[in-house]
């Protein structure tokens, strides 16, 4: 069963601008990303990660838009293979 998530965008130097976007659980990071960027009307050229986090915002897992390997030799998960849910 799918369920919606509701995201809010910010900007850290603009507090007046935000963005609300609604999707699927059973979509992809990538479906996410591309949302994102078409809610800002950035132009999908720029380099992307979503990172998981913990509890206390320790950042975890990367979840990238190109697979990557970082200084501990692990790599990083595709947005296009990741789906929200899982």
């Amino acid at each position: 069963m799918s369920v919606v998530y509701r995201f809010r965008v910010t900007f850290e130097d603009y507090d007046e601008i935000t963005r609300d976007i609604e999707i699927k659980s059973t979509q992809y990071f990538s479906d996410l990303h591309s949302s994102i960027q078409s809610a800002i009307g950035f132009d999908h050229s720029k380099p992307a990660s979503f990172y998981m986090s913990n509890d206390n915002w320790i950042k975890g897992r990367e979840i990238s838009a190109e697979i990557r390997t970082n200084k501990e030799g692990d790599k990083s998960v595709a947005m296009h293979a990741s789906r929200l849910c899982d």
